[in-house]
């Protein structure tokens, strides 16, 4: 069984087209840990799960000195949903795993058993504004197509597709800690080999290392995340107003813009999932308790955009 899983806050009615995206690109289940929302996604997901389109689970950080998603992490790894599943990926609200060169997720999966990998590492491609200030309506997938002309220092970023077993120790948002010892079979985005220690890579505050060598960065992708930080400037100055999901309180500062905010180059390869993801959000829409959550939802993500103020935007730091 093929899993993506995630944790999130106040994500707002964005949530159904990412949980129809992961299942129109292939996975079988999906799973999310919500914590403390006050923007009803948490009902949102409630009504998704009736549907039978996600595992939903409500936790609270509230006093707790973990970041929310340290918080998530500990509670997924025995969650019965992850525990049943063959390959796994930890895939926040605002990323999207896009294959390139094969058709979808079983696919990829297939390519990587066949080369007896246990891991990929899945690079980002930032995706910027494109040009929206305000809330565009449709797909995020179609409205924010504009990225970077040439990879930045930030794709080499990259979230981790990986087969479950009781070699990792814990989950992470970009990529598992496999216990010391473990032999893991990583390659890149190209599907060649990794070196052997880079499962087991660790940055000096003691998580795991989610970069890619700077020599391996450009070759050519079987798949990446298509990542969408900033979606319209409304969006990004209410993004900024929660706790990240790592504890960085002063994260999505302006100077997040000039890292990610870059529209110079028109991508479409994801837009051919749209269809399919459309069907699909249609279909669950059709069931009222989905379509009440989910209006909810934008109502007062509404009300909350109309609150912010784009010309206070600073663009540096």
């Amino acid at each position: 069984m093929k899993l993506v899983f995630s944790a999130m806050k106040d994500e707002g009615p964005d949530v159904l087209e990412w949980v129809c995206y992961q299942r129109a690109v292939g996975f079988d289940e999906v799973l999310v840990y919500t914590n403390d929302c006050t923007d009803g996604s948490d009902d949102l997901l409630d009504a998704l799960q009736a549907a039978g389109l996600v595992h939903h689970r409500r936790h609270s950080v509230l006093g707790q000195d973990l970041a929310p998603q340290d918080a998530a992490a500990r509670l997924m790894i025995d969650d019965p949903v992850y525990r049943r599943a063959t390959w796994a990926l930890w895939a926040d609200a605002d990323e999207f795993l896009l294959p390139l060169t094969v058709p979808d997720v079983p696919a990829l999966v297939t390519a990587l058993e066949d080369r007896a990998a246990d891991a990929m590492a899945l690079p980002w491609r930032n995706f910027g504004s494109s040009g929206h200030v305000d809330v565009p309506e449709g797909l995020v997938i179609e409205n924010f197509s504009k990225s970077s002309a040439e990879l930045t220092r930030m794709e080499r970023t990259f979230k981790c597709l990986f087969r479950t077993s009781n070699q990792i120790e814990q989950l992470f948002a970009h990529r598992p800690i496999w216990f010391a010892g473990a032999k893991v079979r990583m390659v890149a985005q190209d599907l060649s080999p990794l070196p052997d220690e880079a499962a087991g890579r660790i940055k000096e505050n003691g998580r795991p290392d989610e970069l890619l060598p700077r020599e391996i960065k450009k070759r050519p992708r079987v798949a990446q995340i298509n990542h969408y930080p900033v979606k319209s400037l409304r969006q990004f100055l209410l993004k900024r107003t929660r706790r990240s999901g790592l504890g960085n309180k002063g994260r999505f500062a302006d100077g997040y813009l000039n890292r990610f905010d870059i529209n110079e180059a028109e991508r479409t390869e994801i837009h051919r999932f749209a269809p399919a993801v459309r069907a699909m959000m249609t279909e669950a829409l059709a069931g009222p308790a989905v379509r009440e959550a989910h209006s909810a939802a934008v109502r007062l993500r509404d009300e909350r955009v109309a609150r912010t103020d784009p010309a206070q935007i600073s663009r540096e730091g």
